[in-house]
Order: C-alpha cells, then sequence, then structure tokens
C-alpha cells in the first residue's frame, strides 16, 4: 500500500489503541519498534476507554475532523514532493 513511505524524514505512522492485553504480543511489540517499520503507539488504559476514545464525543468531533483533515493533506502533499 505504501501509505507511508520508509525514507529518512518521512512521516511515521500513528496508532491509537487499548491497553488490551491481547495488544501487547511479543511479536506486534517486536514489529512496531523494529528498523525500518517504527510506528508511534499509544496504549490507552482498557477499562477506562471511555474516557480516551477519539471522536467519541460530540465536543471532540468537530476538532478530530478538523486536524485530520490537516493532516491528511500535509502528508499528501508530502507525497507530491
Amino acid at each position: 500500500m505504501d501509505l507511508f513511505p520508509r525514507i529518512p524524514g518521512g512521516p511515521i505512522p500513528m496508532l491509537i489503541l487499548d491497553g488490551h492485553q491481547s495488544r501487547l504480543d511479543p511479536g506486534f511489540i517486536n514489529y512496531i519498534n523494529g528498523q525500518g517499520h517504527e510506528w508511534r503507539v499509544c496504549l490507552g488504559v482498557p477499562y477506562a476507554t471511555v474516557l480516551w476514545q477519539v471522536g467519541d464525543a460530540s465536543e471532540q468531533n468537530g476538532k478530530f475532523k478538523t486536524e485530520w483533515y490537516r493532516v491528511k493533506e500535509d502528508v499528501m502533499k508530502w507525497k507530491l514532493k
């Protein structure tokens, strides 16, 4: 898919997950920290997802969507260089 080209100075993908034990599989942890395919991953407290879910409250939806499209536009501009 090559959505995030892996070149020096390129964007680093980010993922937000609940902190459930299944997300902490050693294979997954090794992959997201591996050379050549680094990720930024935020693990939330698994029993409090209602407190940290992105865009889950009407107050957050507008800001989330605005930022989402701004970042998406930045990535597209970067890819067209």
